[in-house]
């Protein structure tokens, strides 16, 4: 029903894996993407530790969205981080850039499942018809220590 033609590049930048993906898909009929809480990309996190979630205003406080109330989603930001101490003393993380080309997301980032999950069907269905591609871009940032929010800035400000 759908072609996809996945891509995926892996740098070492300032002490960060950068990782690159970006996913062509193009449906062989219309193709409707339903109005959900979440769904689509997701990075999934280690829960053996103290975590938190940050943004380029620092550490969220928001609440948890609910995964039946696609309202109580996270708004709208170019990116989010989630940064664990893991039990054994070690903070690593990871950082979810959402490309601008994208269509809108707002994020569903629950603390008890430990994800960053930018859903581009959060607000409305998203509709691709036949033969068309969708492009959808995300950015990685793997890191070890804190959140490194100027890197986060710097890799979300350019593609």
């Amino acid at each position: 029903m759908i072609t996809e033609h996945t891509t995926a590049k892996v740098r070492l930048q300032d002490g960060v894996y950068v990782i690159d993906l970006d996913y062509q898909l193009t449906p062989t009929v219309d193709l409707t993407l339903d109005h959900t809480a979440f769904g689509g990309f997701c990075v999934r996190g280690r829960n053996d530790g103290d975590s938190y979630y940050s943004n380029a205003q620092g550490k969220v406080n928001l609440p948890d969205p609910h995964y039946s109330v696609a309202e109580l989603n996270w708004p709208a930001e170019r990116w989010y981080d989630y940064t664990i101490r893991l039990n054994e003393g070690q903070t690593i993380g990871v950082g979810v850039i959402d490309h601008p080309d994208n269509p809108p997301a707002t994020w569903h980032n629950p603390r008890y499942v430990w994800m960053v999950n930018p859903c581009i069907v959060a607000g409305d269905p998203v509709q691709v018809k036949q033969g068309e591609t969708l492009l959808l871009r995300y950015r990685l940032a793997v890191h070890d220590g804190p959140t490194p929010e100027k890197l986060l800035e710097k890799l979300s400000s350019r593609w």
